[in-house]
């Protein structure tokens, strides 16, 4: 799966992102993560530190604040996080 650019996971009743999810795409560029209730460890995008261009947390509902993880994110261009609770 390193070849694999972008994951849609968007309106998955998704609840945590572990910092181990996404360890084996290492290739991936683009992440959405759409309408989910998450709770990001500061790790959650470890493996995409230099990788990850865009990432969508639209209508995304926080159970704490998803800036740490963002923050390590030093390829990032595009960040969507409209309509977050």
């Amino acid at each position: 799966m390193r070849r694999r650019q972008v994951l849609n996971v968007a309106d998955n009743p998704l609840r945590d992102v572990a910092s181990d999810a996404f360890v084996g795409l290492t290739g991936l560029r683009e992440l959405r993560l759409d309408g989910a209730r998450l709770a990001l460890d500061n790790d959650s995008f470890a493996s995409q530190r230099t990788t990850l261009t865009t990432l969508s947390l639209r209508r995304c509902n926080f159970t704490r604040a998803p800036w740490p993880a963002i923050a390590r994110l030093g390829a990032l261009e595009t960040l969507y996080m409209s309509q977050v609770l």
